[in-house]
């Protein structure tokens, strides 16, 4: 008999960039690098299924604009990007921006990553103390685990060390200090099947980024039934074998393998640090169908 298993091929994505538009965008002479940077982010991502969202913003938010990343979805998004113009007379309000993010995008089921990019200090009468600091303490308790946020602090007037501490504190939440947001997003895909009766190895995918160069390690959290025997980085995966500790073992188990970077270069963010491996103990043959 033939044990089949379904399993989505591509987790849903969705792409959040917040794009500060006060005047001193210009002052600092970043508007046009900025613009164009985040345009040819945009150009890049390949799965025409991820949900894309470009939110200009000073001390509040007006507007937003959400499309797929079809070909006539990044048109659209390249010309609402391109009509944008730096506002003066306006206030910068950051903690606005995560509250924003908190409010629309903690869709669980949606892998969601969140680009915060501001030139600047928080400034204006709509300011208040406190608030910032409070809603990136609040990052973790508050976001999915498959949710992931940049900080992108575009200029060293943004640079704030209080700021910075408290982001390095949250589980994926990243200070970026940089004016190109292309970035090197490293991410393995979060469940694999292994049927340890019938198979010797099991392949861990990696969903994107490149890891050219880098040390890819992954070990198995300990656990009362299997232990890591053999383990391989590729290219595009992480190939695995596991032993049984010993008998008899569940049906089904469900296993974490832990990956780590030890020399991860700068702008280089490996989001997914633990991967489920979902271990069955058949003598059925496993045949998995991917769907998208």
């Amino acid at each position: 008999m033939l044990l089949m298993v379904l399993t989505p091929a591509f987790a849903k994505e969705r792409r959040v960039y917040y794009l500060d538009i006060t005047g001193s965008m210009e002052k600092y002479g970043l508007w046009d690098d900025v613009r164009d940077n985040l345009i040819e982010a945009i150009e890049q991502i390949g799965n025409s299924k991820t949900e894309l969202v470009v939110i200009p913003f000073t001390d509040e938010i007006k507007r937003r604009k959400t499309v797929t990343a079809t070909e006539r979805g990044k048109e659209e998004l390249r010309e609402f990007i391109s009509s944008l113009s730096p506002q003066w007379d306006c206030g910068t309000t950051l903690s606005n921006v995560m509250e924003d993010f908190y409010a629309n995008y903690m869709d669980a089921g949606t892998t969601t990553y969140m680009f915060l990019m501001t030139d600047g200090k928080e400034q204006g009468r709509k300011v208040r103390e406190g608030e910032l600091q409070e809603a990136i303490s609040s990052w973790e308790r508050r976001v999915p685990e498959n949710h992931f946020g940049f900080f992108v602090m575009l200029h060293n007037a943004a640079y704030n060390e209080n700021t910075e501490e408290l982001i390095a504190e949250q589980e994926h939440l990243w200070c970026v200090k940089t004016a190109d947001i292309n970035i090197n997003i490293i991410e393995y895909e979060s469940k694999a099947i292994y049927n340890v009766r019938n198979e010797t190895s099991v392949t861990v995918r990696l969903n994107k980024g490149d890891i050219s160069g880098m040390e890819i390690t992954a070990s198995l959290k300990e656990n009362p039934y299997y232990e890591l025997d053999h383990c391989r980085t590729l290219k595009d995966g992480i190939r695995i074998s596991l032993k049984k500790k010993s008998s008899p073992v569940p049906e089904k188990y469900e296993a974490e393998l832990e990956i780590a970077c030890a020399n991860l270069p700068e702008y280089n963010y490996l989001v997914t640090t633990s991967v489920s491996i979902e271990c069955i103990d058949k003598k059925e043959k496993t045949l998995i169908l991917k769907f998208k």
